[in-house]
């Protein structure tokens, strides 16, 4: 048992220096680029930190990522967003689900109507397929984010649909999602490595913040001051977590 817990407090040990030599201060993400360089040639856990460093924090963590300066192809993902989450909440949900079923579909449907009109889905999968080559030239790694973020929210807000929750929406099994959400999600879940239908921490919550700690794409729109302000905590916690720990290293 000792043995067991000296290797353990040796690995939390490497690991805590590790981290130290990655949660530099603001502004150096070059520096920190650099020192997880020579850790990935010394030890597996920072070869871990560098890719996700360079790969899901486009060079820097918190990860950097945008939001709409995206490539064409792209684009018409954020703006449908921004255009379908007004209609998301309310601030009287019915507790009829004939009500419910009707509000559902009439949004789901028209989520559908704006993506069949305006993605070019062989403009994007072409697009997909040379990231996932290697080839970035087209698009820069905190669009890419973004973009991780964006068919993640654009994928929740069309399985619930109704916001806050309703019944008719959580006794759901099998959700049919668009091929235009779900043909990209596949791309991302391999560059990212994520199994989740439904996206993880880092798409859904750090990569919607800009480079000025603002989200990008919100869920509760012209609602109680309460609710928007409670929705902003939340997911400002996670975020503020990772922007302190870098703050507090030397």
């Amino acid at each position: 048992m000792s043995s067991i817990l000296f290797l353990l407090l040796s690995l939390a040990a490497v690991a805590y220096k590790i981290w130290q030599a990655f949660t530099v201060t603001k502004g150096a993400d070059s520096k920190t680029a650099s020192k997880l360089k020579v850790l990935e040639k010394s030890h597996e856990t920072g070869a871990a930190l560098s890719r996700l460093v360079h790969a899901d924090g486009a060079g820097s963590w918190p990860p950097k990522a945008n939001h709409g300066d995206w490539p064409s192809e792209l684009l018409p993902f954020h703006e449908i967003y921004l255009e379908m989450v007004p209609l998301l909440s309310s601030e009287s949900p019915s507790l009829d689900d004939d009500v419910n079923i009707e509000r559902r579909d009439r949004f789901r449907s028209l989520m559908i109507k704006k993506l069949n009109e305006r993605v070019d889905m062989a403009r994007v999968h072409t697009l997909l397929s040379s990231i996932e080559a290697g080839n970035w030239s087209g698009c820069s790694r905190q669009a890419y984010n973004g973009f991780y973020c964006c068919i993640g929210v654009l994928r929740h807000s069309y399985r619930w649909a109704i916001i806050p929750l309703v019944k008719v929406a959580q006794e759901e099994k099998i959700i049919d999602f668009p091929s235009q959400i779900d043909i990209p999600w596949t791309y991302l879940q391999r560059n990212f490595g994520v199994e989740s239908d439904s996206g993880s921490n880092t798409s859904n919550v750090l990569h919607n913040f800009n480079d000025k700690g603002e989200r990008a794409y919100k869920i509760n729109m012209d609602i109680s001051e309460l609710v928007t302000s409670t929705e902003n905590a939340f997911f400002r916690m996670f975020y503020d977590v990772e922007v302190m720990v870098r703050k507090d290293r030397p």
